[in-house]
């Protein structure tokens, strides 16, 4: 598979994403096909991303729509979206992961920082943060759901691992785990 490298040149002085030779009228979206490497600190593109490969960036990507892969998402900096984050591979960010819809993955979900969704948040694989898991809708992996922070979901918070939180785990829907649930420092909540 090839790699599309982008980097300062593809970006207009306040970073937004500028070449328009990847835009598809049809799906309304910036279309890759293949591996997306992001050599810039900053990487904003106005419409949704599509990548039939990885997308990585050595900065931050944001994105005013969706953020899809069928490969990984790894980020050197923070991964924002105002739509889905969704990938058929890990997500990975050293920054925070921050989305307006909802984040999906068929791998693990990971962020050194914080993980934050005003959807919700879906991985088939195991969700990691090193910071605090935020949700307004499910939380759900098929592995283990591990936070250095706190982990909150307005609705269900469900693991066929272990829930493991050095914060307090909150819900106001319902807490299931096949395995164990560990708070290392204050309460396990349900409020309904």
């Amino acid at each position: 598979m090839n790699t599309i490298v982008l980097t300062e040149e593809h970006f207009d002085e306040n970073g937004y994403f500028k070449d328009e030779s990847f835009y598809n009228e049809i799906t309304g979206r910036y279309e890759f096909k293949g591996n997306v490497e992001i050599n810039a600190k900053y990487s904003f593109f106005k419409k949704s991303i599509s990548s039939e490969g990885n997308i990585s960036s050595e900065g931050n990507i944001s994105s005013e729509g969706n953020i899809y892969s069928k490969g990984y998402i790894y980020s050197e900096g923070n991964i924002y979206s105002k739509g889905n984050i969704s990938s058929k591979g890990n997500i990975f960010s050293k920054g925070n992961i921050f989305s307006k819809g909802y984040i999906y993955s068929e791998g693990n979900i990971f962020s050194e920082g914080n993980i934050y969704s005003e959807g919700n948040i879906y991985s088939k694989g195991n969700i990691y943060s090193e910071g605090n898991i935020y949700s307004e809708g499910y939380i759900y992996s098929e592995g283990n759901i591990s936070s250095e922070g706190y982990i909150y979901s307005e609705g269900n918070i469900s693991s066929e691992g272990y829930i493991y939180s050095e914060g307090n785990i909150y819900s106001k829907g319902n807490i299931f785990s096949e395995g164990n649930m560990y708070e290392y420092y204050k309460s396990i909540e349900v409020q309904k």
